[in-house]
């Protein structure tokens, strides 16, 4: 084997395995980007729901993350009284917009048919 074909095979290990790292990264931070707002919000949720009269149980909460805004949906039983959906809302609302910047955060649907998607 010659010297300098040696050498472009270096070039080309180091050219793919930089390329397989930058797609790794990226991935890790796209996913990063889904966990935190959720994760946000459920801390929210069973923060408020720990503060209210009636026992709720959260049994699922998921964000999705959209262009201009973050949709949030949880589902919490027993179907939670109307005060204390505005209260959870609320407070799932405002702890996500904290961490959301720029992009708004509408009221988090609780228990609904269909889970919010981007249009």
């Amino acid at each position: 084997m010659e010297k300098g074909q040696a050498s472009i095979e270096v070039i080309m290990i180091a050219v793919l395995v930089i390329a397989l790292s930058t797609i790794i990264v990226s991935k890790a931070l796209s996913t990063q980007t889904e966990i935190f707002p959720t994760a946000t919000a459920r801390q929210a949720a069973i923060g408020k729901i720990s503060e209210l009269e009636t026992n709720y149980s959260l049994d699922f909460i998921s964000s999705v993350n959209c262009e201009t805004e973050i949709k949030v949906w949880a589902h919490i039983t027993p179907a939670p009284s109307a005060i204390d959906n505005t209260a959870i809302s609320s407070a799932i609302r405002v702890a996500v917009q904290n961490l959301a910047g720029t992009k708004t955060v509408n009221d988090p649907s609780i228990n609904p048919e269909t889970p919010p998607t981007c249009t």
